[in-house]
């Protein structure tokens, strides 16, 4: 279960596997495996994940989104580069509760990140019901920033 940082709530994601050597070209392809910091903007709660890419062709990228290095809890994503940026989306993904309970497929995230610098933004809207104890937001807007391991 990837997690995301939110006001009252994290976010599990996930996405696609590799079996190559890491190698980052800036304009048109991702590949290997990256660490991805998540601040949230309001509360400043920081979470890091595991992505790992593969290249599909130019500026296309399978991605897995894993809650560790060992690729364990992972989702599947596609990045395309797309007007200057890589941009991903990723559906059904689960909410931690702050009670440890995880509501199952409740958010959706949009990542958009730089090429050149690798950072950017994910923006999260939840789908599914709220969190039984406190309030979770309907959206958490989060600064990411990728590293290549």
């Amino acid at each position: 279960m990837i997690k995301h940082a939110g006001t009252t709530f994290l976010v599990a994601t996930a996405a696609l596997s590799i079996a190559l050597a890491p190698i980052a070209t800036a304009d048109t392809q991702m590949s290997g495996h990256y660490t991805e910091t998540t601040t949230n903007r309001e509360s400043g709660q920081t979470i890091t994940n595991h992505w790992f890419f593969t290249p599909c062709g130019d500026g296309c990228a399978t991605v897995q989104l894993c809650d560790n290095a060992k690729r364990e809890n992972c989702e599947s994503a596609k990045a395309q580069l797309s007007d200057g940026r890589w941009k991903m989306d990723v559906s059904d993904i689960d909410v931690g509760c702050p009670d440890g309970s995880v509501i199952p497929k409740a958010a959706r995230f949009h990542y958009e990140w730089n090429p050149s610098s690798l950072a950017g933004t994910g923006e999260g809207t939840r789908e599914g019901p709220g969190c039984p104890v406190g309030i979770t937001p309907i959206a958490a807007t989060t600064d990411i920033q990728l590293k290549l391991v």
